[in-house]
């Protein structure tokens, strides 16, 4: 369900979730830490950020299941 966050995230800002500037590991450490760009999600509904965040979450037990993500307003507003 996060790789669906990173898709999702790159369909609506045009760019990836994580942009370490330094190297690989620094890009590792980003992405275990869920520190993505939240600055790029500003035009985005307020439904779609909150699926997104519900999905990026680093902790799988508080990220959204399959299931719940089908019953998200996001999804079931479209």
């Amino acid at each position: 369900m996060w790789s669906v966050g990173v898709v999702a995230y790159c369909l609506l800002t045009s760019s990836f979730p994580f942009k370490s500037t330094k190297d690989e590991e620094d890009l590792k450490t980003e992405i275990i830490a869920g520190q993505f760009i939240q600055s790029k999600l500003y035009k985005c509904l307020p439904d779609a950020i909150s699926f997104i965040v519900h999905l990026l979450q680093v902790n799988p037990s508080e990220r959204l299941t399959a299931t719940e993500a089908l019953k998200h307003p996001w999804i079931t507003n479209c």
